[in-house]
């Protein structure tokens, strides 16, 4: 017996489909509902991911019959196998692309373009009567069709062929891209119709339905942890519809895609055999507002009657290109994507279409470059840098040649300088670094000289005479003039004469010293008094000589000792001061408990000695120190009593 085209199928199975009574226009929604949510129950896990929307309107030209027809709008032109593969593909099998853009209201009006983040090809064998479903990773990176070896996630395809329309209409030039990214992923194998879907209107037409039934195996939780779905069997309405289909919390897109199969095949038998034609008329309104094809109601009709006829779920086989998750960098971020598995890829292809296609070289996402973090570092630092004319050196400069060293590396290790954000301005800023180093440096060469004139006006190290004024004032200036270069950044090794001003100064020093000691009294005619009149400025003038460079050996080694010896004397002076204190407040001074006003006059004077005494012996600190505290706050309690007596006092010389 002769064989029958697949043209001669499609029209007996429409010719009996006439003879069946049905109404058409009831017939044609009941079926184009079942391709619908048959379709829907893999694709809608797309809803809830990234910035998509819709196709619009479909593709014209359509001459009445499916085998050999195809109005996707790919290129044969570009690829030497496609031409091949139009002519030399099995006539009994025809390739369907599905796409599922993610769209709803909120999403239309916010975004311009979109993502096919659902891709598949559904593939009917006529000859075999089986439907095999293959589903591509939305993150597959890819070569993009027609941007110039740009490559991407596949569902990026539509938005690259949408925002760089090839032509005037946008919605054409992406789908374009997108159909022929597939087909090329694919190896070339035409692609005879398409289906584009949104998923705005999946909700609804489960809820119309009636729901799914289904054995929900396990509990299904929000992101935030709530739970939304009861484990056990179940008909999930429209809202659990999606949410069961596009759970991956538990499995990974692994889980989700057995899920997503369970859901499937689950769905096309409940609908073949429970759907009700009276339902249809609403559930048609909905579906052709979120759906575009270039299937005429012809073709939907002719194989959805064909699936409702001669196709189980047992007959549905689903596929899905394997590929490993790698992390990459696109678009100035990090991304996540697949990488697919080649063999495995041509592998899938001969089984499933019956073709051999070419193994490719396996596409490595691009990586962060190795400048990336220099940039990054670099425009932190700049933000934080001041405008140029609010430029100060002396608290800005390490952190601007900070930035310039983190520049350079950046720019050493191939970033464009377009990638370092506000480069001129920081720029401007290191101008105006320069222009203030530039005046520093104008100051510093400035200051060394005078420094340089100062020390030449110093006399000779034997004419160094503590006494005279001028060459003490001589000393002074050139030492100022020396460290106001050292303000301006100058160096020991920049100035001339400097050990010249530092034997003067050292000479100097030790006879101020030599001078200051040698007014000291005698040891038994010290006192207190002289401590802070003499001795403490005679042993600054030493310790200043020995800042100097002096050594005892500098004609100092008398000076010292007598001066070590007034110091020991005052100390000893100091303990006495301290003891007679202590005696006074121990002994004399009365009790503030036990003070009259009677006495009034008596212990004033009582409380003048003690704080009198106090002072000399070098005040409360060298009493506390000598651990007499509980003397200390006698004093301030009497001293206290002593206030309130006073006016007692005027109150009874009032009266």
């Amino acid at each position: 017996m002769k064989k029958r085209s697949l043209k001669e199928k499609i029209k007996g199975i429409w010719g009996a489909l006439k003879k069946a009574s049905i109404s058409k226009k009831l017939a044609v929604a009941g079926v184009l509902v079942a391709l619908v949510l048959l379709i829907s129950g893999w694709t809608i896990h797309a809803y809830y991911s990234d910035t998509l929307g819709r196709l619009e309107s479909g593709s014209d030209g359509y001459d009445g019959s499916l085998s050999g027809q195809r109005d996707v709008p790919v290129d044969d032109e570009d690829y030497e196998d496609w031409a091949r593969w139009d002519e030399e593909f099995d006539e009994n099998i025809i390739n369907i692309a599905v796409l599922g853009f993610d769209r709803d209201a909120d999403r239309e009006e916010e975004y311009v373009s979109f993502r096919s983040d659902t891709i598949m090809v559904c593939s009917l064998n006529f000859d075999k009567d089986e439907i095999n479903l293959v589903s591509i990773p939305r993150d597959s990176y890819v070569d993009i069709y027609g941007a110039a070896d740009y490559k991407d996630k596949i569902n990026a395809a539509y938005t690259q062929g949408y925002l760089v329309p090839h032509g005037d209409d946008r919605h054409q030039s992406g789908l374009k891209t997108q159909l022929n990214t597939v087909r090329d992923f694919l190896g070339g194998i035409p692609l005879h119709y398409y289906v584009s879907l949104d998923m705005d209107g999946v909700e609804e037409i489960v809820d119309h339905v009636g729901g799914v039934e289904i054995e929900v195996e396990l509990p299904i939780y929000t992101r935030g942890g709530r739970k939304v779905l009861e484990e056990g069997k179940q008909v999930l309405d429209g809202d659990g519809f999606l949410r069961y289909a596009r759970y991956r919390m538990v499995g990974g897109d692994d889980g989700r895609a057995e899920r997503q199969k369970k859901l499937l095949k689950t769905s096309f038998e409940q609908l073949r055999e429970e759907i009700s034609l009276n339902q249809v008329p609403d559930i048609y309104d909905s579906i052709s507002d979120n759906m575009e094809t270039n299937l005429d109601t012809d073709h939907i009709m002719a194989l959805a009657y064909y699936g409702y006829r001669d196709i189980d779920a047992s007959d549905i086989e689903t596929h899905r290109f394997q590929g490993r998750s790698e992390m990459g960098y696109l678009h100035e971020r990090d991304v996540g994507f697949v990488v697919i598995d080649e063999d495995a890829r041509v592998e899938l292809i001969k089984d499933v279409f019956g073709v051999e296609v070419d193994r490719r070289a396996e596409l490595e996402p691009p990586q962060r470059p190795p400048y990336e973090e220099e940039v990054e570092k670099a425009v932190e630092l700049i933000e934080g840098l001041p405008a140029p004319e609010d430029v100060d050196m002396n608290e800005h400069q390490d952190e601007i040649i900070e930035v310039r060293e983190i520049v350079d590396k950046a720019l050493e290790a191939g970033a464009p300088e377009d990638k370092i954000d506000d480069l001129k301005e920081f720029l401007l800023v290191e101008e105006k670094l320069q222009e203030e180093q530039q005046k520093q440096e104008e100051k510093r060469h400035t200051a060394i000289e005078e420094a340089e004139k100062a020390i030449d006006k110093l006399p000779d190290p034997g004419e160094i005479d503590p006494d005279d004024d001028e060459i003490r004032e001589k000393v002074e200036i050139a030492l100022e003039k020396v460290e106001k270069a050292f303000n301006h950044g100058a160096s020991e090794e920049e100035i001339d004469g400097l050990d010249e001003l530092h034997h003067a100064e050292k000479k100097l020093a030790i006879a101020l010293a030599q001078q200051a000691v040698d007014n000291l009294l005698p040891l038994d005619e010290l006192e207190l008094d002289d401590n802070k009149e003499k001795v403490k400025p005679a042993r600054a003038l030493v310790d200043q000589a020995k800042d100097a460079g002096a050594t005892r050996e500098d004609n100092l080694e008398d000076e010292l000792k007598k001066l070590e010896a007034a110091e020991a004397r005052i100390e000893e002076l100091q303990q006495e001061a301290v003891e007679d204190a202590k005696i006074f407040l121990e002994d004399k001074l009365t009790a503030p408990g036990e003070m009259t006003v009677d006495d009034y006059d008596e212990h004033e004077d009582e409380v003048n000695e003690a704080r009198s005494l106090v002072e000399k012996a070098g005040g409360e600190d060298q009493l506390i120190e000598a651990e007499l505290d509980e003397l200390v706050q006698k004093l301030h309690d009497a001293e206290s009593k002593l206030e309130e007596l006073k006016e007692k006092k005027e109150e009874k010389e009032n009266d």
